[in-house]
C-alpha cells in the first residue's frame, strides 16, 4: 500500500522539482538580463526618437537622419534608421528634445518597465490560475521585455495600451474599449486589423469608437504642424530597407528568410493579402465572439505587417 502511494505521488513531486528548477533558471536569466540592458550611453532606437522630436522643434524634417539617429546593421551593412513612427507620436518626440538626450532615456528605460508590469499586473490579477512563480518569472526574463527597453522602443506602451482593450472588451466596456484600441492604432497602424476585424464579427461600438478615436488623433499633427508631415512619413516608412527585415518575423520576412531579399514584396504582398483575407471570412462566420476574434486579429496584425 505503501509503495503504491508512493509511485502514486512521484510524478507530481518530479513536477514540483521541474518547475522549482524552471523558476530558479528563468530568475537568474531576469537578473542577468536586467544587469545587461541597463543603459550605457548608447541610445538605440531612443536617439532616432529623440532627434526627431528635436528636428521637428527646429523646423526641420522629422523624419530625416541626424546625429543621434541610430545607426543599424541591415545584411551585414551599416545604415541610418531613422523614425518610422507615423506623425501622431512627433508631439510626445518633440517633448523628449526638451530634456538631455541620456536623461529622457534613462527615464524611458524605467517608464517602459512600469508599463511592462502594469500590463502583467492588469492581466494576472483577472486570471488567478496564472498567479504563480513559473508565470512570473517567465514574465520577467522575456527578451521582448529587455530587447525593447535596452533600445528604448514603445512596445510596452503598446503592450499597456493593448491589455486595456483586452480586459475593456473582456468586461463589455465598449467606449473604452474602442478609444484605447484607437490610440493603439494612432500610435502603430498595422494593428487597424483588431478593430476592423471585431467590426466584421459583429463588435460595431468598440469599432467604431477605435475609427474615431483614431480619426482625432490622427487629425491633431496636421493642425499642430502641417499636413506635409503624413508626406515626409509616407516616403521614410515606405522607402526604408527595414521593409520586410529578415528578423522581422512576418510574411513579407520570406524573401530575405530564403536568401530572395528582391522577393520580399513579390511573397509578402500576396501572403499578407491572403492572411487578411482569411481572417475576414473567418470573422463573418464568427459574429460575436470578442475576445477569440481579437486573439486570431493580434496575431494576423503582426504576420501581415511589413515592418513589425
Amino acid at each position: 500500500m505503501d509503495t503504491i502511494q508512493l509511485r502514486s505521488h512521484s510524478p507530481r513531486r518530479w513536477t514540483a522539482y521541474a518547475r522549482a528548477v524552471t523558476v530558479a533558471i528563468l530568475a537568474a536569466l531576469a537578473l542577468l538580463e536586467a544587469r545587461a540592458m541597463a543603459p550605457t550611453g548608447i541610445l538605440y532606437d531612443f536617439g532616432s526618437f529623440w532627434a526627431s522630436g528635436d528636428a521637428l522643434r527646429h523646423g526641420l524634417d522629422p523624419y530625416g537622419v541626424y546625429p543621434l539617429t541610430f545607426i543599424a546593421t541591415q545584411d551585414g551593412h551599416p545604415q541610418p534608421s531613422p523614425n518610422l513612427d507615423p506623425p501622431v507620436l512627433l508631439p510626445l518626440f518633440a517633448a523628449f528634445s526638451l530634456v538631455d538626450p541620456q536623461i529622457d532615456f534613462g527615464l524611458w528605460w524605467a517608464l517602459s518597465l512600469l508599463c511592462y508590469a502594469v500590463a502583467c499586473w492588469l492581466l494576472l490579477r483577472r486570471t488567478s490560475q496564472l498567479r504563480d512563480p513559473l508565470t512570473l518569472t517567465w514574465l520577467a526574463s522575456s527578451f521582448a521585455l529587455w530587447g525593447a527597453v535596452y533600445n528604448g522602443q514603445i512596445y510596452t506602451q503598446l503592450l499597456l495600451l493593448s491589455v486595456g482593450a483586452w480586459l475593456a472588451l473582456r468586461s463589455q466596456r465598449s467606449v473604452l474599449a474602442g478609444v484605447l484600441l484607437g490610440t493603439l492604432v494612432a500610435a502603430k497602424p498595422n494593428f487597424a486589423v483588431w478593430p476592423m476585424a471585431l467590426f466584421l464579427a459583429g463588435s460595431t461600438m468598440p469599432a467604431l469608437m477605435a475609427g474615431a478615436t483614431f480619426l482625432v488623433l490622427w487629425a491633431m499633427p496636421a493642425l499642430l504642424y502641417s499636413p506635409i508631415v503624413y508626406q515626409e512619413w509616407l516616403t521614410v516608412a515606405l522607402g526604408t530597407d527595414s521593409f520586410g527585415g529578415a528578423n522581422g518575423g512576418t510574411v513579407f520576412s520570406l524573401g530575405r528568410l530564403i536568401g530572395h531579399p528582391e522577393m520580399t514584396r513579390t511573397l509578402g504582398i500576396p501572403s499578407a493579402a491572403l492572411l487578411l483575407a482569411a481572417l475576414a471570412v473567418w470573422c463573418l462566420r464568427r459574429r460575436g465572439d470578442a475576445l477569440t476574434v481579437s486573439a486570431l486579429a493580434l496575431v494576423v496584425s503582426l504576420l501581415a505587417s511589413p515592418v513589425a
